[in-house]
């Protein structure tokens, strides 16, 4: 399990490392897109460190910089008066769609060396550990 962390520690920083690459041409940083680009594909509500495995505080600080930079917005909550609902704004929704382009772009100049099942295999086995170790914190 050692080397399969160690590997998924690398293979994290190198996504991050191409991504901040493609966003070079926006205003958005790696960070900043991840949140913009978990809150676009979320289907309902959620809280949005829990969803990136993140801190807590360190996704608010994120957001209230997106907020005060005009990609998100905060709307009332139906059913917390104290929390806020995050929403994405039209220039969030811009320039998340632009890094996507971008995105799509790099992966089709430089697809990876692996066949669709093999990289669905993966995430299969990458969603069961991240299942384990959500309902076993813990044990580790």
């Amino acid at each position: 399990m050692t080397q399969c962390r160690l590997r998924i520690f690398k293979l994290y920083g190198l996504l991050l490392k191409e991504t901040e690459g493609t966003l070079s041409d926006t205003k958005l940083t790696r960070s900043r897109s991840l949140v913009i680009g978990t809150i676009v594909k979320a289907e309902k509500a959620m809280t949005i460190a829990h969803e990136m495995g993140q801190t807590r505080q360190g996704i608010s600080r994120l957001v209230s910089s997106l907020v005060a930079d005009g990609y998100l917005f905060f709307s009332e909550n139906p059913y917390h008066r104290n929390s806020k609902l995050v929403n994405v704004s039209p220039e969030g929704i811009a320039a998340y769609k632009k890094a996507l382009k971008l995105h799509i772009k790099l992966s089709q100049e430089h697809p990876f060396p692996v066949d669709d099942a093999s990289l669905a295999q993966t995430c299969d086995v990458l969603a069961k550990i991240i299942e384990h170790l959500e309902n076993n914190t813990t044990a580790y």
